[in-house]
């Protein structure tokens, strides 16, 4: 027979167990959040809009990112709450952020659900509308400083998967190409500067 002494040991172990592995699944848990869709078909005047999707992984209370683009390409025109926070049934507060159209981005765009936090499901955080400025050409939208909070405001893992605008009649597969003429371009303005640097020494 079990000692009560022995007993308490054995609760106490367990219970030490249980509270250590509910730790660790909730902070290994990560939060997905992508564009969609990751490449979206537009003409070259035309417009069209993006959502900021997010898988949760666990509870959350609230999330943050900033969007990038190329303002030769495109423009914002809007940005909007979408139904993910609401679906707690809880009040919300969301800002739309700062819309830059000279420099290419949209900085500051927040949600925050009050109230006790839960385990939502998958759904768009926000969406953000797009002008194309009539240039065939592939512009990347790019997630920046991505940030999904708890109710006691600490960050959860994050993995965040940007996307893109094909204007025009470009081929997705243009985009490979145009990715390694930068780098070679970027190789060389590299290559330049350190020859430079080593002529001034001599």
């Amino acid at each position: 027979m079990i000692s009560p002494h022995t007993r308490s040991i054995l609760s106490i172990t367990l219970l030490f167990i249980l509270s250590a592995s509910v730790i660790t699944a909730t902070a290994g848990a990560e939060a997905t959040i992508r564009i969609f869709p990751e490449s979206a078909r537009v003409s070259e005047t035309g417009n069209f809009s993006v959502e900021v999707f997010i898988e949760p992984g666990a509870s959350v209370s609230g999330a943050e990112f900033t969007l990038t683009y190329d303002p030769s390409l495109l423009e914002v025109t809007r940005v909007s709450e979408g139904s993910f926070l609401k679906q707690s049934g809880e009040q919300t507060i969301f800002s739309s952020g700062i819309i830059d159209n000279t420099n290419g981005t949209v900085s500051g765009v927040y949600g925050l659900m009050l109230g006790r936090e839960r385990i939502l499901g998958a759904g768009t955080f926000a969406s953000i509308e797009f002008t194309a400025l009539g240039k065939e050409d592939i512009a990347l939208i790019e997630l920046r400083d991505v940030t999904v909070t708890n109710s006691t405001g600490a960050k959860l893992p994050v993995s965040v998967t940007s996307g893109k605008a094909l204007i025009g009649n470009v081929k997705e597969s243009d985009g490979v190409k145009q990715a390694g003429h930068r780098q070679m371009t970027l190789g060389i303005l590299a290559l330049a500067g350190l020859l430079l640097a080593a002529t001034r020494k001599i």
